[in-house]
């Protein structure tokens, strides 16, 4: 259970505010609860927790709050749909984006191995 909390405690501990539902908190920073939840101090139940720990949210989180591209995920889902013809594009399709991106071979990895410091 202790990776569950590890793993949540990125999207899921945040500002209220973001992009659609990923981007908001089930508690503010400082342990100030939002309504019911299990456990002490008013924060959300384990189940809450598991129901919000998706990849959309962590990497929703991730853009964020440690790359400061709040909106990347929305920006990337409509660069998808034009690129697809202006079907729709799913949370997974555009995660799969994000990480196909960063894996060997993918137009992030290339460029960070490839890329040098000034």
């Amino acid at each position: 259970v202790a990776s569950v909390s590890v793993y949540a405690a990125g999207p899921i501990c945040g500002r209220a505010s973001g992009g659609g539902s990923g981007g908001r908190a089930l508690w503010r920073r400082g342990g100030k609860g939002r309504g019911g939840g299990g456990g002490g101090g008013g924060g959300p139940s384990r189940e809450e927790l598991l129901a919000r720990n998706t990849l959309a949210n962590r990497i929703r989180w991730m853009l964020r709050e440690t790359m400061g591209a709040d909106g990347e995920f929305e920006r990337r889902r409509a660069e998808l749909q034009l690129l697809g013809g202006g079907g729709g594009v799913g949370d997974d399709a555009v995660c799969e984006s994000f990480v196909s991106s960063v894996r060997p071979g993918g137009f992030m990895h290339d460029l960070l191995h490839e890329g040098q410091l000034a």
